[in-house]
């Protein structure tokens, strides 16, 4: 565990990355997108995995609270996942992208035929030349085979397609040593049970998770060799800074690769 910069990261272009976001970016999802183009531009496959439907359904109904009934929160997701589409289709626009809705359940990246199907599209979307923006499908998920968070489904959406990194995105500016120094812990070599003591949960009434899952999704993705990020979104230009090793966050490192 190291609470240096973040230098030394290998500065070779990323193949192909998943960037998920937190409902709580969504005001910002222009200079994202702007980040993300640039990224693309550079010979990088994008692929986003974007929280806000429930949230962006619950503005519509004016709810200041998630409601706990599944049905409630299905039929936020379908009233927002709209919206939400519309958002990022927006924020790509200007860089001349076109984007693709693909809303997943959990059988369809845990039966292997279904996930084929997933992986086959994903690639067939990137050859047309469009960035995907992955969701749960809220609408039809049940209580019982729910992924229940996006943080856990950008890490199996990134071990399926064998992203190289898994950049996420929200208000936290990374894993931070609250029971000792109080700074952010730059890089984890292996994610042990004093890392995991570290995460805390959200209060944010539109949110599911918080460093919690951020970790537990980081676990994830690891062990398939797959780096991830946790940085903060409100950061400017965050994006290629996490790639120069210049910005702030968090680095997990993926097993079988050699340490920062």
């Amino acid at each position: 565990m190291s609470k240096g910069p973040i230098a030394g990261f290998p500065v070779r272009r990323p193949r192909r990355v998943v960037v998920k976001l937190g409902t709580a970016m969504l005001g910002g999802i222009a200079g994202i997108a702007a980040q993300l183009a640039a990224l693309r531009a550079s010979g990088t496959e994008v692929i986003v995995v974007s929280s806000g439907a429930i949230g962006l359904g619950m503005g519509v109904l004016k709810l200041a609270k998630r409601p706990k009934e599944l049905s409630r929160q299905q039929a936020c997701a379908a009233i927002g996942q709209s919206l939400l589409m519309q958002a990022w289709q927006a924020a790509f626009a200007p860089h001349g992208l076109a984007v693709a809705q693909a809303l997943l359940t959990h059988d369809d990246l845990r039966v292997r035929s279904r996930s084929l199907g997933v992986k086959e599209t994903m690639r067939q979307i990137a050859g047309y030349g469009a960035v995907p923006i992955i969701n749960e499908n809220d609408t039809v998920s049940a209580a019982e085979i729910k992924i229940g968070e996006n943080d856990t489904l950008s890490a199996m959406v990134a071990i399926l397609v064998e992203a190289d990194h898994l950049v996420i995105l929200s208000t936290a500016p990374g894993l931070v040593d609250r029971r000792g120094t109080g700074e952010i812990v730059r890089v984890v070599e292996k994610i042990t049970p004093e890392i995991e003591a570290m995460a805390e949960g959200t209060t944010n009434e539109t949110a599911v998770g918080g460093m919690l899952t951020k970790i537990s999704a980081a676990k994830l993705a690891v062990k398939s060799g797959c780096g991830v990020f946790i940085a903060s979104g409100i950061e400017p230009d965050i994006v290629p800074r996490l790639f120069a090793g210049t910005g702030p966050g968090t680095y997990f490192v993926p097993h079988g690769r050699v340490s920062l």
